[in-house]
């Protein structure tokens, strides 16, 4: 066992122990950056930090006032939107307990997270109404994020209502449960971590920390749901630390809505997951670079290729709004094809890692960008890895710091499988670390393939290399019945734009595409070694069936 002590450094003193928890984080922000714009839709008119404690003053009571009690359960369902942060914060700080649930989820699982967390209240979005319609009303407060007005409360007879919020007067501690958050279960079960303000607030300083250059003058797009804990701590939490303005697309955030948001707000920072990034390589950047049958022959060597990148770079930050400095990628994989482009084009990307366990961040951004890394190991975080063998440069990775989670609602059984009693979290990440803290994962420890000879076969490796084909738009790598299967999603409207001056007979499109399966599985296995290269190849004719967070439902397809 590897075991790596944390490094306090580079701390941000912003907050004595005592003082980390989302109610300070406002305040403190309110008093700081009083008059600078905090929160608003593209195109419309902000609300300055002191509106913004204001408008969560006047929630905050509104809750107290229709029974809603410290330590009680209150629901977001919302798309992203100035609201779903009022009503986060305003839950915060009267002291009861945020329930952020992804906009996606059926009705089923959002009516079972509503029971399971015995909420007592829920903000929602007129779009999403519909799927709280079974939950039994009378017994709910119900608030809409469209007008912040009741739509349905409790009977309930409160005590002499305040004429304002007064903030003082419920004590918030740093170790207090500020929200449960339930994953959307890659392996069918929704489990409800807990997360203290302590958690989240500390997690979001080290985030900025390790972005070293951030300021006041930040203005953020935000693209992911604010109900998973990765948008929520950095691209809200973390924001407010800093006093940056946050803005957020009314409607579905479709590709044509990204970049006119992007060319309106000239965003400084933008979090997002590999799938979008790697779409905008393969089906705008490297179709440009090989349009013409020069750049195409010089795309095969080193240096021009180096040099094509960089102008594709300046381009594609340009799309962005030209100002971007900070480009988050987290949540799953980023493929080495796309970011051998992106550090080739000086494009201002940074990898980290994380869980929903861990508040989420336990890597950071880095100068030093080491390709297939996803960053440094966080200053705070204790790491041990656990080998098999002696011998083998890779381990499943434990971790321990003040952003792990107190344990799953009401499920110690699970809780105990994962988290020790002295606070260390099993990741369920195979992975190894360098001499200077950088982390690179491997792939999960429950996906991994045994080789003939015993070797560990990752997965997520080989998927990684099949994502680098033009015509894979997604990929699940398995072992079934001793052979490394993989399942692919092609990209039909490609290969129908390719090959349509052919004019081929429906049985003759048939061949041409097992043509294509057997020329994905033939290059993907020159790439391999030996013992890891794929049998057989699948061909997925329907997308995959995902999670609320984009991650395919691996336990629907491996059998």
């Amino acid at each position: 066992m590897l075991r790596i002590p944390s490094t306090n450094q580079r701390q941000i003193n912003l907050f004595n122990p005592e003082q980390l928890t989302l109610r300070h984080v406002l305040t403190s922000a309110a008093s700081k950056y009083s008059d600078k714009d905090s929160l608003a839709f593209v195109g419309s008119s902000p609300i300055s930090y002191s509106q913004l404690q204001d408008s969560v003053a006047v929630q905050a009571q509104i809750l107290l006032d229709n029974g809603i009690s410290p330590g009680d359960r209150v629901a977001i369902l919302s798309e992203n939107c100035p609201n779903w942060g009022i009503s986060y914060l305003a839950i915060s700080t009267c002291g009861a307990i945020a329930v952020p649930i992804l906009p996606d989820f059926h009705a089923n699982e959002v009516q079972n997270i509503l029971k399971q967390s015995k909420a007592k209240g829920v903000f929602v979005s007129k779009k999403l109404r519909a799927k709280i319609s079974g939950t039994k009303s009378s017994d709910l407060l119900i608030i809409s994020t469209a007008d912040m007005k009741i739509e349905s409360a409790p009977v309930f007879k409160s005590k002499k209502k305040q004429e304002k919020f007064n903030y003082p007067d419920i004590e918030i501690k740093e170790n207090d449960i500020a929200a449960i958050i339930f994953t959307s279960g890659t392996t069918g079960h929704s489990k409800g971590v807990i997360l203290t303000h302590k958690n989240i607030v500390a997690n979001a300083i080290d985030g900025g920390n390790s972005f070293t250059k951030l300021n006041e003058d930040e203005r953020l797009v935000s693209l992911l749901p604010l109900s998973h804990t990765y948008e929520c701590t950095l691209g809200f939490v973390l924001p407010l630390l800093i006093g940056a303005s946050i803005y957020y697309i009314n409607g579905k955030p479709v590709p044509t809505a990204i970049m006119a948001a992007m060319e309106k707000v000239k965003p400084t920072i933008v979090f997002s997951i590999p799938l979008i990034i790697e779409k905008i390589f393969k089906l705008k950047i490297l179709p440009q670079l090989k349009k013409n049958p020069v750049t195409r022959g010089l795309y095969k060597f080193g240096f021009p290729r180096k040099k094509l990148h960089q102008i594709a770079g300046k381009k594609l930050i340009e799309s962005f709004g030209g100002k971007l400095h900070l480009f988050g990628i987290g949540g799953a994989p980023l493929s080495l094809r796309t970011e051998k482009f992106l550090l080739d084009a000086g494009f201002p990307y940074y990898c980290a890692y994380g869980l929903t366990e861990s508040s989420p961040l336990v890597t950071g951004a880095s100068e030093e960008k080491r390709l297939g890394s996803v960053g440094q190991i966080l200053p705070t975080i204790e790491t041990k890895i656990e080998k098999s063998h002696p011998d083998q440069k890779e381990g499943e990775l434990y971790i321990k710091g003040p952003s792990i989670m107190q344990g799953y609602y009401k499920d110690p059984e699970t809780t105990s499988e994962v988290l020790s009693d002295d606070g260390w979290l099993k990741t369920g990440d195979l992975c190894h670390i360098d001499e200077d803290n950088y982390l690179y994962i491997h792939g999960r420890s429950k996906n991994m393939i045994l080789g003939p000879s015993g070797e560990n076969i990752y997965p997520e490796e080989i998927e990684s290399i099949l994502l680098t084909h033009r015509y894979v738009v997604e990929s699940i790598v398995y072992e079934h019945q001793d052979k490394v299967v993989a399942r692919v999603h092609p990209d039909y409207e490609l290969i129908q734009k390719d090959f349509e001056h052919e004019n081929l007979e429906p049985h003759q499109s048939k061949k041409r595409m097992q043509e294509i399966i057997e020329e994905i599985r033939t290059e993907t296995n020159e790439q391999l070694s030996s013992f890891s290269r794929i049998n057989r190849i699948i061909e997925q004719e329907d997308p995959f069936t995902k999670t609320p967070t984009q991650k395919i439902k691996r336990y629907l397809y491996v059998t």
